[in-house]
């Protein structure tokens, strides 16, 4: 059987955040597995500037980032977790919409 640790290993080591992907995602699971993904926000560059994007369609947590990839700015995915950690995870350049989606199992992830 598969431990934990191997399997965080193994889901961090994939080419998701690679331009070949062409897809951010969020990891279902942070540290542990009972540590899920309960959500994601969107940010228009660094955090500490703080300025929290707005989803485009509140019902479907949709957002059509196109036009901030025109920019130098950065569109950072922010996946947040059932304990309170959240990882930071820069946007593709490639990337037209960001989606946070379900209720169990959350899935969250920018892309086509």
């Amino acid at each position: 059987m598969l431990s934990n640790r191997f399997i965080l290993v193994l889901l961090l080591s994939l080419p998701i955040f690679s331009c070949a992907a062409e897809k951010t995602v969020c990891p279902p699971f942070f540290k542990e597995n009972n540590n899920v993904l309960v959500g994601a926000r969107l940010f228009d560059g660094p955090l500490a500037d703080k300025v929290e994007l707005v989803p485009d369609n509140e019902n479907n947590a949709t957002w059509d980032i196109r036009g901030y990839q025109k920019t130098d700015r950065v569109i950072n995915l922010v996946c947040d977790y059932k304990n309170g950690d959240f990882i930071n995870v820069p946007a593709q350049k490639s990337s037209d919409r960001c989606y946070v989606k379900g209720e169990k199992p959350v899935t969250a992830w920018c892309g086509k």
